[in-house]
Formats: C-alpha cells, sequence, structure tokens
C-alpha cells in the first residue's frame, strides 16, 4: 500500500477557496480503481494549512491519479493560492 501525506501553505485567507476548488477531486478520486482514502484535512491552529492523506493499493494507482484531468485541473488552478510549492511524502505502508 501506498500512503501520500500532502501538505499545502496556503496564502492567507483562501483555505475555504482551495477547499471549494477540491470539490470534484474529493467527490471522484474514491472511485478511482486502486483508492483506499483520500482525506483532506484542516489545520486546527494554522489557516494557511491544508494536508491530504491518501492511501492507494499500489504505485500504479497512485501514477494514474496524478494523471486524471480533474486532478491535472485542481493542480494548475490552485498554484496562484500557495505561498509554497506543495509538501509531499510518500510511504510504502502495510495494514498490522
Amino acid at each position: 500500500m501506498i500512503v501520500v501525506h500532502a501538505t499545502f501553505d496556503i496564502k492567507e485567507g483562501y483555505r475555504d477557496k482551495i477547499i471549494e476548488m477540491a470539490q470534484e477531486c474529493l467527490e471522484k478520486t474514491p472511485l478511482e480503481k486502486g483508492n483506499l482514502k483520500y482525506t483532506l484535512l484542516k489545520g486546527i491552529f494554522d489557516e494557511t494549512m491544508l494536508m491530504y492523506v491518501e492511501e492507494w493499493e499500489s504505485e500504479e494507482a497512485f501514477q494514474a491519479h496524478l494523471n486524471m484531468p480533474y486532478y491535472r485541473a485542481f493542480v494548475e488552478a490552485r498554484a496562484p493560492f500557495f505561498n509554497s510549492p506543495v509538501k509531499v511524502k510518500k510511504f510504502q505502508a502495510q495494514e498490522i
């Protein structure tokens, strides 16, 4: 299983806009083949932080997600609202 943590550093005042822009991904990604979890978390004390927590059956499923048209559109649309590039951590995991 592949686990992904993608952390966004958002310009102040734009968090709700980013969440709204992410809706199509949040609705469609869980339906993708190989997706086990796709959750968007808000920072409790940091209004400029959002983080995706994703679980994928395989690297191939994750890579296929990165090429989905709605994901590509979200990546392009969100860029002006970020303070820095997305920080991505990817882990190989097993359920215990």
